[in-house]
């Protein structure tokens, strides 16, 4: 009797658990699809009739909207700027009315994709695969609020604030006050006086509410759609990852495992299908119709600046943003679920699949095919959602999630003078980090900090000559502060360079690395060498070649800073502050260009590392046939033994992106800035010079 009501008890947390669980996938979108009568009922006449009551009065409100819109555009509108800018307004419900249909008409596949994400949360039972499911579904609830927080952003100050901002106005002919409307209806509707004024009012803040909650109703149901899928992907990586050797809850035979993997996988491709299906369609309109309504909101920015109208200034930079939101959550679910399709098929390939015996690999090669031939995101099967696919809609950069990936290795001992070799890859790395506090294992990270204060500069050319040294002090600062945060990664990467070269035995492969290693080095020594030239002329050989000039009003001679400093900290002329200040200089000078010269050649060494890895790859790929004297005889073995190694050098990759892939970014925004800059100075310089050898 005990045991009964203990399971009983079991099974009630259990399903309470997973009602939970439930709730955190979709109990958003219930809430925002609900209201606008788009949440699949049940099957009570009551619900059914209630739902097509609540779908007829949520076309009316839109119909409302846009009839009088059009209305009020045809007969009474004949200036241009008005006209645009109602036709904004217009082209959103107009979309807010087709998306409404749209997911009026897919409302059994939406249904259909409820009771699969509430499958997939009763069928999880491991804990591990709970936490995968849990961690993305906070995921896309997060993404749901954030495009329902900005949607509704855009209503309330664009429906509410503008109008409350300009209260009551007079009517030009009749003695009556009136609530000014957010969209201009015709003349006929007589909207000034009490109570249509009012009661028009009413139904377009209404209409407008309707039209933000279906355009934020689509955005988040694609966002949890998406990211469950994501999330069951996960889960079948995980499952993966222990095809070989089996779980508790797994099946014991592997046949078993790997009919679950595939069963699993199918039925993730299925809903990932029909998510494709009841997205597609409002994802084009959302595209389409969102690529007028940024351009028009960015011509009214600027007509709006022009009238230092602060209130509709921030209105339309919030629907601007909104809006290019919108674009983005849809381009970056498409991204994500590509690249977890694109995971699957990795991870197949980086378990050790060589120990299948027999047949078996096969299923393998079935689960990579599957994942480079998946379904894809797209909108109306024209356009691909992806992150390329945004930075291309909106002329921005690129934004992708890389694959983080942690690797364990354990060290082996050789023969070889392994330690000479290494020297070769990470020596003149060492010695550049080390002096900045950079180099792993340090004992202490010290870093030189020097604030240089600008003088109160009237001259533009004087101003602009500064920003140059500026800008590379901050990026200094952003390149001195990454290597730093990912110090792990790179003793994680060093300790691989390590274990490579300690477990080389053949001579050929040993020769092909130090031939990287030499080329890697030069690559290091070269970056160094310019650095710190720009260096010597810039701070030592121009103030050199200046020479100490007398000061302006006091009998005495100064060096001049290289970076001049503000008078209002402290008089820079007089010794020995103009001393102290012009080595302080120096020193951080030295240092920045150090940190630039860390950052190219951590990415040198690392990828002409990687490089030399592959080659050595290439040559056992040689040999797979027709082995040498240091590889296995057996076929399955050297196969491993080149998976192994090849699995390796993509975890190695993988994390040498992980470490660098900030660095380059900074580098870039900078460096098109110091390029720039340089670039103004040399051209002044020489108009001046050409100047005075015409005036001689």
């Amino acid at each position: 009797m005990q045991n009964s009501k203990l399971n009983v008890e079991t099974s009630r947390s259990t399903d309470y658990k997973h009602e939970e669980h439930v709730n955190l996938s979709i109990q958003w979108n219930r809430w925002l699809l609900r209201p606008i009568g788009l949440w699949p009922y049940s099957n009570s006449r009551f619900e059914q009739y209630l739902n097509w009551l609540i779908n007829i009065i949520c076309y009316s409100l839109l119909s409302f909207r846009v009839i009088s819109c059009i209305l009020f555009m045809y007969y009474e509108v004949r200036d241009t700027y008005v006209i645009l800018k109602q036709s904004g307004p217009l082209i959103f419900f107009v979309m807010g009315i087709m998306k409404y249909c749209v997911l009026i008409d897919h409302k059994a596949d939406i249904n259909e994709c409820v009771e699969q994400i509430k499958l997939d949360w009763k069928n999880a039972t491991n804990d591990k695969d709970r936490e995968i499911m849990i961690t993305n579904a906070n995921f896309g609830r997060k993404l749901a609020i954030l495009c329902t927080f900005f949607t509704y952003s855009g209503f309330v100050f664009y429906n509410i604030v503008i109008p409350i901002s300009r209260g009551k106005v007079t009517a030009e002919d009749a003695n009556i006050s009136f609530i000014p409307l957010v969209f201009p209806v015709s003349k006929y509707a007589d909207a000034l006086h009490s109570p249509m004024n009012e009661i028009i009012f009413s139904l377009q803040v209404m209409g407008s509410s309707m039209g933000y909650n279906v355009a934020s109703a689509a955005c988040s149901l694609a966002a949890v759609l998406a990211v469950h899928t994501c999330g069951q992907m996960q889960v079948v990586m995980n499952w993966l990852n222990h095809l070989i050797d089996g779980r508790s809850d797994m099946s014991k035979r592997v046949d078993g495992r790997v009919g679950n993997i595939v069963r699993q996988h199918v039925r993730i491709l299925k809903f990932l299908t029909l998510t494709e299906k009841t997205l597609q369609q409002i994802s084009f309109i959302e595209f389409l119709g969102c690529t007028l309504i940024i351009c028009l909101i960015g011509y009214y920015l600027i007509v709006e600046l022009t009238s230092n109208d602060v209130t509709n200034v921030v209105t339309y930079l919030i629907l601007f943003i909104s809006f290019i939101l919108n674009i983005f959550i849809y381009c970056y679910i498409g991204e994500i679920v590509a690249e977890e399709c694109r995971k699957i098929g990795e991870i197949s390939y980086m378990i050790e699949w060589y120990r299948l015996s027999g047949n078996k690999k096969l299923c393998c090669i079935l689960i990579i095919a599957m994942s480079n031939c998946s379904v894809q995101l797209t909108a109306g099967n024209i356009v691909k959602l992806s992150i390329s696919t945004f930075s291309e809609y909106q002329r921005c950069t690129r934004m992708m999630q890389k694959l983080e990936t942690k690797g364990t290795s354990c060290l082996a001992t050789m023969d070889h003078d392994y330690i000479g070799n290494m020297n070769l890859s990470i020596q003149w790395t060492r010695w550049i980090l080390k002096p900045t506090g950079v180099w792993p294992n340090a004992l202490d990270t010290s870093s030189l900090a020097v604030f240089t204060w600008f003088s109160k500069v009237k001259d533009v050319y004087n101003r602009i000559k500064l920003f140059g040294p500026l800008s590379f002090c901050v990026m200094a600062f952003l390149k001195y502060h990454l290597p730093i945060f990912h110090e792990d990664d790179i003793r994680e990467c060093v300790k691989r360079i390590e274990w490579d070269w300690k477990n080389v035995t053949y001579i050929q492969d040993r020769q092909l690395m130090i031939t990287y290693a030499n080329f890697g080095r030069k690559l290091v020594v070269i970056c160094a060498f310019f650095m710190y030239s720009g260096f010597a002329f810039y701070y030592i050989a121009i103030p050199i070649s200046v020479g100490r000039i007398p000061a302006e009003g006091a009998n005495m001679t100064f060096i001049p800073a290289v970076y001049p400093f503000s008078r209002v900290i402290v008089d820079t002329r007089y010794s020995p502050v103009n001393e102290i200040v012009f080595s302080l200089q120096l020193m951080a000078g030295c240092l920045m260009l150090s940190i630039t010269s860390v950052a190219c050649s951590l990415a040198a060494v690392f990828s002409v590392h990687t490089c030399g890895q592959m080659k050595v790859l290439m040559s056992w790929l040689n040999h797979l046939i027709d082995y040498r004297s240091d590889m296995y005889k057996s076929d399955d073995n050297r196969i491993a033994s080149v998976v192994r190694p090849h699995v390796c050098i993509l975890k190695f990759l993988a994390l040498t992106e992980k470490t660098l892939q900030q660095v380059p970014f900074v580098e870039f925004l900078g460096c098109m800035l110091n390029i720039c800059f340089p670039g103004y100075y040399v051209v002044t310089i020489m108009y001046y010079l050409i100047t005075i050898m015409v005036r001689e």
